[in-house]
C-alpha cells in the first residue's frame, strides 16, 4: 500500500508531459514487488518449506530488474527533481511575467479611460463646432436671400454671376466649402452698399412698355434706378414687372423734358430727373388700373349678356322717359273749360279740334267724350273710362320687361360669381396657392359680373320704380280730366243744376 501511495504522491507531482513508458514500467516494478514476495511464500510453502532452483533463479532474475527499475527510478527522480526546479524558476519567472503585464494591462486601461475621456470631449467639442457650422450657415443662406430682396431688379442682373456662385458654395457638401460662401457674401454686401451711397452705373437690358428687350445703361441711386437706351430711343424710371427676372420700364411722365434728362444722367452721371418718393408704390396702383373695357373683359363670358341686358334696359328706360315726357297737364283745366263752352255754343267741330290737340292719354278720352256728349251721364262715363283703360296698356308698356331685367341682372352677376370660384377652386387644385397671379383672374370674374349685376339692377329699379309712378299721375291726371269734363258737360245741358237752392 505504501507502493501505491508513494504513486499517487509521484503522479500528482509529474506533468502530463512527464508521464511516459518509464513512469509505466516503474508503476509495473512497484506492483510486482509488493506481489511476489507473497507468492514465492506461498510457492516455499508448497513445496516442504523448501525453495526450488527455479525459484531462486526467478527470484534473482526478479532482484536484478527490481535493482534496475530502482536504479532508472532513482535517476528519473532525479531529472524530475531537476525539471522541478526549472520549471519552479519558469514558474516564478512567469509570475513576474504576470505582475508585469498586470501593472501593464492597469497603466494601459488607465490611458483607455483617459482616451475615451478625452474622445467624448473631442466628440462634444465636434458637435459644438457642427451646431455652430450649421449656424453659420444658416445665417449665411439668410443673408443671401435678404440680399437679394434688397438690391433691385437691374442689380440683380449685375450680381447675379456672384450670386450663382455663393450658391453653388452654400450647396456643398463639406462644410469648409459653405464657409467659403461667406466672405464672398460679405464683400458682395460691402460692394453694394457702397454703390448705393455713392450712386453708380451699369448696363443692362430692360423690358419696355411695348414688350420688347432694350439694351442700356442703368444709373441707380439709392433705391432708385433709371435707365436710358443706347441709342436715346427709351429712357425712364426702372419698375419691377411681376414674375418676370427682367425689370420693366415707366414712361407715362407728364413732363417730356424728363427724358433727355435720365439719358443724361445715365450717360454723364448729371440730370434733373424725376423722382419717385413712394418708390414704386404709385406706379404700381396707376398700372392697375385698368380701362373699361379691359375691366369688361376680366368678368368674362357672362359680361355678354349682362352688357346685352344693360343696353336692353337703357333702351327701355330711353324709350319710356321720352314717350312719358311728352305727356304734359299744365294747362289742363283752362283747356277742358275751352272744350265745353265751346260745346256749350253748339261748336263740336271746334271742342273736337281741340281735343285733337291734346296728347295722348287724355285727347282720345275727351275726344270720346265729345263725341258722345248727348249721351246720358253714366254712359259718357263709362264710355270715356273704358277709353282710358285702353290707353292703359300704352302706358304701362315695357314697364314689366324693365323690371325683369332689373331682377334678372344680380343674378346673372351671380352666375358669373358662381363660374368664377369654380374656375379658382380649379386652378387652386392644379397650381396650388402659391400665385396669386394664377387665381386673380377666377376672382376678378366672379367680383366684376357680381358689381355690374349690381350696377346694371338699381339704376333700372330707380328709373321702373319712377316710370311707374309717372303712368300713374298720368291715369290720374286723365281721369280727373275726364271727369271734370263730364261735370261740366252736364252742367252745360242743366243748367239749373249748377245754381244754388233758393
Amino acid at each position: 500500500m505504501n507502493g501505491f501511495a508513494h504513486d499517487r504522491t509521484t503522479r500528482r507531482m509529474f506533468s502530463p508531459a512527464m508521464r511516459g513508458p518509464l513512469a509505466k514500467v516503474a508503476m509495473a516494478a512497484l506492483v510486482l514487488s509488493a506481489i511476489f514476495p507473497a507468492v514465492l511464500a506461498q510457492t516455499e510453502t508448497a513445496s516442504n518449506g523448501k525453495p526450488s532452483a527455479r525459484v531462486e533463479s526467478a527470484r534473482e532474475r526478479l532482484n536484478a530488474d527490481l535493482a534496475a527499475v530502482r536504479k532508472e527510478l532513482a535517476a528519473f527522480q532525479e531529472a524530475t527533481r531537476a525539471k522541478r526546479v526549472a520549471m519552479a524558476r519558469d514558474l516564478g519567472a512567469c509570475r513576474r511575467d504576470v505582475v508585469s503585464l498586470e501593472k501593464t494591462f492597469e497603466t494601459q486601461a488607465g490611458k483607455a479611460g483617459e482616451a475615451e475621456r478625452q474622445m467624448g470631449e473631442i466628440q462634444a467639442d465636434i458637435a459644438h463646432l457642427e451646431s455652430v457650422i450649421a449656424f453659420a450657415d444658416s445665417v449665411v443662406a439668410e443673408s443671401r436671400r435678404a440680399f437679394e430682396t434688397r438690391i433691385s431688379t437691374p442689380e440683380r442682373q449685375r450680381r447675379d454671376a456672384a450670386l450663382v456662385a455663393i450658391d453653388s458654395a452654400l450647396d456643398g457638401s463639406t462644410p469648409t466649402d459653405r464657409l467659403e460662401a461667406s466672405p464672398t457674401l460679405l464683400k458682395l454686401i460691402e460692394e453694394q452698399l457702397s454703390d448705393q451711397l455713392g450712386g453708380t452705373s451699369f448696363g443692362g437690358t430692360v423690358v419696355d412698355p411695348d414688350g420688347v428687350v432694350v439694351d442700356g445703361t442703368f444709373a441707380e441711386i439709392g433705391p432708385i434706378s433709371y435707365f436710358a437706351a443706347a441709342d436715346a430711343s427709351v429712357s425712364g424710371l426702372v419698375v419691377q414687372r411681376l414674375n418676370s427676372a427682367s425689370p420693366g420700364l415707366f414712361t407715362d411722365f407728364a413732363a417730356p423734358e424728363a427724358f433727355p434728362q435720365i439719358h443724361a444722367l445715365c450717360q454723364t452721371g448729371r440730370g434733373a430727373v424725376p423722382l419717385d418718393v413712394t418708390l414704386g408704390s404709385a406706379i404700381k396702383l396707376r398700372q392697375t388700373k385698368d380701362s373699361l373695357l379691359e375691366h369688361m373683359r376680366k368678368g368674362g363670358i357672362v359680361m355678354i349678356p349682362l352688357l346685352a341686358l344693360a343696353a336692353t334696359c337703357a333702351f327701355i328706360a330711353l324709350y319710356k322717359l321720352l314717350s312719358l315726357s311728352r305727356v304734359s297737364y299744365r294747362g289742363t283745366e283752362a283747356r277742358i273749360s275751352a272744350i265745353v263752352a265751346a260745346l256749350q255754343a253748339g261748336h263740336v267741330q271746334e271742342a273736337l279740334a281741340d281735343a285733337d290737340r291734346l296728347r295722348p292719354p287724355l285727347g282720345p278720352v275727351i275726344h270720346e267724350g265729345i263725341t258722345h256728349c248727348d249721351a246720358p251721364k253714366e254712359h259718357i262715363e263709362e264710355i270715356m273710362y273704358e277709353r282710358v283703360l285702353y290707353q292703359l296698356p300704352a302706358l304701362e308698356r315695357f314697364l314689366a320687361p324693365l323690371a325683369v331685367c332689373a331682377s334678372a341682372a344680380p343674378l346673372l352677376g351671380l352666375l358669373g360669381t358662381v363660374t368664377g370660384m369654380i374656375h379658382t377652386f380649379h386652378l387652386i387644385t392644379v397650381f396650388g396657392t402659391g400665385d396669386a397671379k394664377l387665381l386673380s383672374a377666377g376672382i376678378s370674374e366672379a367680383l366684376i359680373t357680381t358689381e355690374f349685376g349690381l350696377i346694371i339692377a338699381i339704376p333700372t329699379l330707380l328709373v321702373h320704380a319712377y316710370l311707374s309712378r309717372r303712368v300713374r299721375k298720368t291715369i290720374a291726371a286723365t281721369q280727373q280730366a275726364a271727369i271734370m269734363f263730364v261735370n261740366g258737360l252736364k252742367l252745360k245741358q242743366h243748367p239749373e243744376a249748377g245754381r244754388p237752392a233758393e
